[in-house]
């Protein structure tokens, strides 16, 4: 599976799993909670592919 844009669902969960890839596209995840697993990747190459900037990277965090 390659994703070009934007997942939003701000309040659920959003699970990558087995082996999805976005590693020639642009993956956006907007969500209460993302879990990749199982050799999933992602990238954030989206320039020229439609999607806004999601801002300042020392806002994002990650959890566990």
């Amino acid at each position: 599976m390659n994703v070009t844009g934007a997942i939003y669902a701000p309040t659920t969960t959003v699970v990558y799993a087995g082996g999805a890839s976005g590693a020639n596209g642009c993956t956006q995840i907007i969500a209460q909670t993302v879990k990749l697993t199982g050799g999933t990747s992602l990238s954030a190459n989206c320039s020229g592919k439609g999607t806004k900037s999601i801002g300042n990277p020392a806002l994002t965090a990650l959890a566990d």
